[in-house]
């Protein structure tokens, strides 16, 4: 969301209320993607296969948005990546915590979400530092242009697509 907020802001000239609005598809295909997607597949194919089919389909979804990035791009450049972004991500985080409390007893199904939105919250807060450092690297500090920025934008992109496409190998294992 943070590359896709500067992008929208920063480089298209959108307001905070433009910007939000904009994430409404990936909000819609991600309750679609973990409303319905997630529960067929999950009877199809069980928590691991449907776990890495939800984060292959993401990080395709961020490398879509990474490519899509220009300096003067627009908002239907990068609304297919966000459309699958979304519905990838839909099935990912229903996937997770559908994990997270398999085989758990029923009294602590509590403690087993909770344990899986706090490492999602946690993860989520460490990729983004991660993603930022990335940005970072080659920017000019304020002298920056503005396709520096972008190249920063995508390069983060491509990074958590990267880690999510580890996630995905990861889940192999589950």
């Amino acid at each position: 969301y943070y590359i896709l907020t500067t992008y929208f802001q920063n480089l298209l000239g959108y307001n905070a209320l433009a910007a939000g609005l904009a994430f409404v598809p990936l909000g819609v295909l991600a309750m679609v993607g973990g409303g319905k997607g997630a529960a067929l597949l999950l009877t199809k194919w069980g928590t691991r296969a449907t776990m890495v089919a939800g984060m292959l389909i993401y990080g395709i979804g961020l490398v879509a948005i990474a490519l899509a990035l220009s300096p003067g791009g627009s908002y239907w450049a990068v609304l297919p990546g966000i459309l699958i972004y979304g519905f990838g991500g839909g099935i990912a985080f229903t996937t997770l915590f559908v994990a997270a409390a398999s085989g758990v007893a029923a009294n602590e199904q509590g403690v087993a979400s909770a344990l899986g939105s706090t490492s999602l919250q946690i993860g989520a807060a460490l990729g983004l530092a991660a993603a930022l450092v990335v940005a970072n690297v080659g920017l000019g500090g304020v002298a920056a242009t503005t396709s520096d920025v972008v190249d920063g934008l995508r390069m983060a992109g491509l990074f958590a697509a990267a880690a999510v496409f580890l996630g995905a190998v990861l889940a192999l294992m589950l």
